[in-house]
C-alpha cells in the first residue's frame, strides 16, 4: 500500500467513526437517555474493576510474554494530515499490536517511551495519553480477539527518522501486580556495531521516512556517499611519507626533529635513572606500548641498554621537551604532567614491528588549557567501569577535564551522604505497583527513556561515595580534573522529586525545591511539567550549598580538591510565573519575560556560593550569558553550546571578549551522541546535525570560526552565513578550551556509549592540543575590502583541504595503528567506518553489462575484507575490481576480531543496513 492510499484509508475511517457518533450525541439530549447513560456507566464501571480484578499476575506475564509489537514509521512530513486534525506540524507512524488470547478493556495498560509526543491517535480502539516526559499509557476501549491484530495509526509531533527514536522496553501493568516488560520490545545489540536498539522498530526505506521534510537536503549516506566522502576526505594528500606515518602521534606533536636513521631497541628501557618510581598510569602507558617487554635474541653484553631521563626545568605546565638517542631518553618538564604526556607520545613513536624508536628531538606544549570531555551518566547510567575506560583514553591523548554529569531529569547518580533520598529515589526508575502512572514513592521515579518496569534495571544506579572517591583518585593520577555537573535550576525532576519525598517523610521544608502553590503550567523542553527547582526559595539554595559541601569533603578524601563546579543553568522552561513566592521576591505579578530575569538571579546567587568557597562557577552559555558582559569575571566559566550555523561564533566572541572564559562545546562537531553519518541505522539524536563523523570532528578550528561555513552544512545539509562581525569579532579567538560531549537519552549500554565515544574521542584530543596548519592558511586569505570589512579568498579552499587531507592520513594511520588496536586489546568496543562503494559501466550506454564495483575505506591502516557465498572471509583490495563472487564487504582492524557493519554489493534481497 502506497504512503498516499494510506492516508486515504485513514481519512475514511476516521469520517465513518465521527458519522456514527453523532446519534449518540443527539441521544445525549434527552433526559432519559443521559439516565441511561449514567446507569451504563455505573455497570461498566463496576464490570471494569470486575475484570480487573480478576486479571491475575499469571495474565499479567503471559501477556507481556506474547504480544507482538511492531512500529513503523510511515512518514516524517505528513502536512495533509496535520493540517485535518489541525496540528501544526506532526509525523505519521503505526504501532501494530497482535495478540494470543483474548484480552478485555479495564484489565491493564501498556506503557511505552515516545520521544516525541504523540500529538492524536487515529484509533477508536484505544486510547493513548501522555503521562509525563516521553512516558505513554494505552489503555483497550474495546475486547480483542486471540489471533487479532491491532493497527494504530499515530501522529507524533516531530520527526522519527533514525531507528534509535524508537524506544525499546514497553512493559504492561495493572493495579496491585507487578508490572513485567513486553519481551517483543526488549532491546537487543548489533554483534558487528554493539549498538542497542528496540527490535519492534521497523524499516526506512523511503526518503519520506528518513527525511525531514522537504527542506532536508542532507544526502543519505549509502554506499555511494560514502565513496564520495572518502575520497574527497584524502583527495588532496597525494602520497605521504612512510616515516611521517611511523612518526606521526596523536594528538600530533607541536615541533619535532627526526633523523631518518632509527633506534633499534634491544631491551626494554632501563628506568633505574629515574629519581622515582614510575606511577602505574605511566607504567601502563609504556607496558601497552612493548617499550617495558622488548627481549634480546643477542647475550647481555651485545644488548641495548637505554635508559629514562627526567630533568625539571623551568617551563610552562603540561610542557615537554623528549630527546632520543642511542644512550638515552631524555624528558624535559616543569612537571609531572608534563613528563607524563612525554611518555605518552613515546609510547606512540614505539614502531613494534621493529622495535624502533625514531633519533632527534621533540618540544610539545598545548594549544588549549581546558582540553575536556563531557559525560551524561544521568539520563541512563551505564556502570562505572566506563567511566575508568574513558579516564585511561583521555589520558593516553592529553585530555584533562571530564565533565561528569550527575543529574538531570532522569537520574541523580553520585550519593549525597546529606541526603540519601536523592539516589535512594533519584537514581532509580520505575512504576508505582498500584498505579504505574506517578513516581513511585519512597523506592522511584517515574520510568523514561525506555528504563522498563523494573528498579533493578542496568540503566538505573550511582555512584556511591566510595567509588566516586576511586575515580577522582584514579583521574589524579592521570592528571584528569573531575568537574561535577548538575543541572539546575531547569532539567531537575529527579531531584526535586527526591526533596518532595524527603518533605512528605518528615514534613521538613529544609532542602525543599518547589513552591506548592506555584500554579504555573509549564512544559520543559523534553515535555515535562515539574522539572524547575524554584529560584526564589531560600531552601533551593540550601540544597545546593549542601550538595557543594559534600562534593567539596568527598574531593578532599580523595586527595583531589574541588576546583570547578557546573551548575547547568540551561533551558529553563519558563515556570515560576504564578508563583507566590517569586512575586513576593520581585515585589509584582510576573510576565513571561521574567523568566529570564529570575534565571539571572539564580545564576548570580549560585555563584555567591561557589565563589565563596573558592570555587569556579561553570555552566551553559544560555543560562550562563543572563549575566552582563562587564560583570563576567574570571571564575566564570561558560560552556558553549550554541550551533555554528545559529551564530555560535557571536556567543563565542562576547565571553571571550569579557573577563570570563569560554569552552567551546558546539553541537556542529562536538555532540557524540550525534550519529556518525546520515542514515537511519546510526544512533544518536540529530537536532544539530546528523552527520557529525569522525573526520568532522578533526576539521574543527576552534581559533577561526568563521572558516566553517566554507567547510560544512547545517544540520539540514544546507550552506550557511556566520554572522557578521560584530563589536567583539576578532579573525582569531582563542578560547580557554574546547570539550567533548556524550549525552546518553539512547544509550543504554557501554558497549553503545564506547561506540559513540571513541574513534572521536581522539580527534577531539587532536583539535584540543594541536593548533592545524590550515589555521594559518585561511588567517593569510584574510583581506579589507574598500569599506575596511574583512573579506575570506575562497580560492585558498583547495589548499586548505589538501592540508586537511594530509593531515589526516597521518591522524587516521596512527589512530589504526596504536589507539584502535589498543582498544581492541582491552575488549573495548569502538567504531569502524563502513566501506563506501562504486558501481561503474564500461560504457555510459550498456547498462545491461555487469558493472564494475570497486570500494575504499575512511581510515589509513584498516583492511578491506569480502564475504563468499561459502561464508568465509578474504581480504580483497581497494580500489581494484571486486570479483562477483563477492556478495559482501566489510572493514576490518589488522591482527584483531574487529569489524565494521557489512555492507550488500550483489543481489541485496533486503534494504542495506549501512
Amino acid at each position: 500500500m502506497t504512503y498516499s492510499h494510506r492516508l486515504e484509508v485513514y481519512a475514511q475511517t476516521a469520517v465513518i467513526n465521527a458519522f456514527y457518533r453523532k446519534p449518540i450525541a443527539f441521544a445525549l439530549r434527552s433526559f432519559r437517555s443521559l439516565v441511561a447513560i449514567t446507569l451504563f456507566a455505573f455497570i461498566t464501571a463496576v464490570h471494569g474493576q470486575s475484570l480487573a480484578s480478576s486479571f491475575t499476575q499469571s495474565d499479567l506475564d503471559t501477556l507481556a510474554d506474547s504480544l507482538e509489537v511492531h512500529y513503523q514509521v510511515h512518514a516524517n512530513h505528513a502536512p495533509e494530515m496535520c493540517a485535518k486534525y489541525q496540528l501544526p506540524s506532526c509525523s505519521h507512524s503505526e504501532l501494530t499490536l497482535r495478540f494470543s488470547s483474548n484480552v478485555e478493556p479495564g484489565q491493564w495498560a501498556l506503557f511505552f517511551s515516545h520521544l516525541a509526543p504523540i500529538e492524536r491517535t487515529l484509533s477508536e480502539a484505544v486510547n493513548i495519553e501522555r503521562i509525563n516526559g516521553d512516558l505513554h499509557k494505552l489503555t483497550l476501549r474495546e475486547p480483542v480477539n486471540a489471533g487479532n491484530t491491532l493497527s494504530i495509526a499515530l501522529l507524533p509531533k516531530y520527526w522519527q527518522v533514525n531507528r534509535s527514536d524508537i524506544v525499546p522496553n514497553m512493559y504492561i501493568s495493572a493495579p496491585n501486580l507487578v508490572a513485567k516488560l513486553v519481551k517483543s520490545t526488549q532491546s537487543v545489540n548489533d554483534p558487528a556495531t554493539g549498538i542497542n536498539y528496540a527490535q519492534h522498530a521497523g524499516t526506512w526505506h523511503e526518503p519520506v521516512q528518513y527525511q525531514r521534510g522537504p527542506n532536508d537536503a542532507l544526502p543519505l549516506a549509502d554506499a555511494t556517499w560514502r565513496y564520495d566522502h572518502y575520497q574527497n576526505m584524502l583527495s588532496g594528500a597525494g602520497k605521504t611519507d612512510s616515516a611521517a606515518l611511523l612518526n606521526a602521534t596523536i594528538p600530533t606533536i607541536s615541533e619535532a626533529k627526526w633523523q631518518q636513521e632509527r633506534l633499534i631497541v634491544t631491551r626494554s628501557i632501563n628506568l633505574s635513572d629515574l629519581p622515582f618510581a614510575l606511577s602505574s598510569a605511566d607504567r601502563a602507558l609504556l607496558s601497552q606500548s612493548g617499550l617495558l617487554s622488548v627481549s634480546s635474541q643477542s647475550t647481555p653484553d651485545q644488548a641495548s641498554n637505554i635508559k629514562l631521563r627526567w630533568e625539571q626545568v623551568p617551563m610552562p605546565a603540561e610542557h615537554y621537551q623528549l630527546n632520543i638517542d642511542a644512550s638515552a631518553i631524555t624528558v624535559k618538564s616543569a612537571d609531572m604532567t608534563g613528563f607524563s604526556y612525554a611518555l605518552g607520545s613515546l609510547a606512540q613513536l614505539f614502531n613494534k614491528q621493529d622495535n624502533s624508536l625514531p633519533i632527534g628531538q621533540a618540544s610539545d606544549s598545548p594549544e588549549f588549557a581546558y582540553r575536556g570531555m563531557h559525560m551524561d551518566i544521568s539520563r541512563n547510567f551505564n556502570g562505572k567501569n566506563v567511566i575508568f575506560g574513558l579516564l585511561d583514553e583521555m589520558f593516553r591523548v592529553k585530555l584533562n577535564r571530564l565533565h561528569l554529569h550527575f543529574a538531570d531529569d532522569e537520574g541523580w547518580r553520585i550519593q549525597i551522604p546529606s541526603m540519601p533520598e536523592l539516589t535512594d529515589i533519584g537514581a532509580f526508575r520505575c512504576p508505582d505497583k498500584t498505579n504505574a502512572a506517578q513516581d513511585a514513592q519512597k523506592q522511584c521515579i517515574l520510568p523514561q527513556l525506555g528504563s522498563g518496569p523494573s528498579r533493578d534495571a542496568s540503566v538505573n544506579g550511582f555512584l556511591t561515595t566510595n567509588d566516586y572517591i576511586a575515580l577522582l583518585r584514579y583521574a589524579k593520577a592521570r592528571h584528569i580534573e573531575v568537574i561535577p555537573s548538575f543541572d539546575m535550576p531547569g532539567h531537575a525532576r529527579a531531584a526535586v522529586m527526591a526533596m518532595e519525598e524527603r518533605t512528605r517523610i518528615n514534613g521538613s521544608q529544609q532542602y525543599r525545591l518547589i513552591d506548592p502553590l506555584d500554579k504555573t503550567e509549564y512544559t520543559s523542553i523534553q515535555f515535562y511539567n515539574d522539572n524547575t527547582m524554584n529560584p526564589c526559595l531560600d531552601s533551593t539554595y540550601a540544597f545546593v550549598d549542601a550538595v557543594l559541601n559534600d562534593l567539596i569533603d568527598l574531593h578532599a578524601k580523595a586527595g583531589a580538591p574541588l576546583k570547578t563546579f557546573h551548575m547547568g543553568a540551561d533551558e529553563t522552561a519558563g515556570a515560576w510565573i504564578e508563583s507566590p513566592v517569586c512575586e513576593k521576591l520581585l515585589g509584582r505579578t510576573l510576565e513571561k519575560d521574567d523568566t529570564h530575569l529570575l534565571l539571572e538571579k539564580f545564576v548570580k546567587r549560585v555563584y555567591e556560593l561557589v565563589s565563596a568557597k573558592s570555587l569556579v562557577l561553570a555552566g551553559w552559555s544560555d543560562g550562563m550569558s543572563t549575566v552582563a558582559i562587564n560583570e563576567r569575571k574570571p571564575d566564570m566559566l561558560a560552556t558553549i553550546w550554541q550551533t555554528l550555523y545559529a551564530n555560535a561564533d557571536q556567543v563565542a566572541s562576547e565571553w571571550l571578549a569579557s573577563d570570563g572564559r569560554g569552552v567551546y562545546a558546539f553541537p556542529d562537531a562536538l555532540y557524540f551522541d550525534f550519529p556518525y553519518a546520515n542514515h537511519p541505522l546510526e544512533p544518536g539524536y540529530y537536532w544539530a546535525g546528523k552527520n557529525v563523523d569522525t573526520f568532522k570532528v578533526f576539521q574543527l578550528t576552534p581559533n577561526t570560526l568563521w572558516l566553517h561555513q566554507y567547510l560544512w552544512t547545517d544540520h539540514m545539509g544546507k550552506p550557511f552565513t556566520q554572522s557578521l562581525p560584530n563589536e567583539f569579532w576578532q579573525a582569531e579567538l582563542k578560547p580557554f578550551g574546547i570539550q567533548g560531549q556524550i549525552w546518553s537519552e539512547v544509550v543504554r549500554t557501554p558497549e553503545h556509549l564506547e561506540y559513540m565515544i571513541y574513534p572521536r574521542l581522539y580527534a577531539l584530543a587532536e583539535r584540543a592540543w594541536h593548533r592545524p596548519s590550515w589555521t594559518d592558511i585561511a588567517l593569510d586569505a584574510l583581506r579589507k575590502d574598500s569599506n575596511g570589512v574583512m573579506q575570506f579568498d575562497a580560492q585558498v579552499m583547495d589548499k586548505i583541504k589538501k592540508a586537511q587531507s594530509e593531515a589526516w592520513q597521518a591522524f587516521s594511520y596512527r589512530l589504526s595503528h596504536h589507539h584502535l588496536a589498543q582498544l581492541a586489546q582491552k575488549g573495548r568496543n569502538f567504531r569502524l567506518p563502513p566501506p563506501g562503494v562504486s558501481k561503474t559501466h564500461s560504457t555510459a550506454l550498456d547498462k545491461s553489462i555487469t558493472p564494475k564495483i570497486i570500494a575504499n575505506i575512511g581510515f589509513a591502516g584498516l583492511r578491506l575484507q569480502g564475504q563468499r557465498a561459502d561464508g568465509s572471509w578474504v581480504d580483497i583490495s581497494q580500489q581494484t575490481p571486486i570479483s562477483n563472487d563477492i556478495q559482501y564487504i566489510r572493514a576490518t582492524l589488522p591482527s584483531s576480531k574487529k569489524h565494521s557493519a557489512s555492507v550488500c554489493i550483489k543481489d541485496c534481497k533486503q534494504y542495506d543496513g549501512k
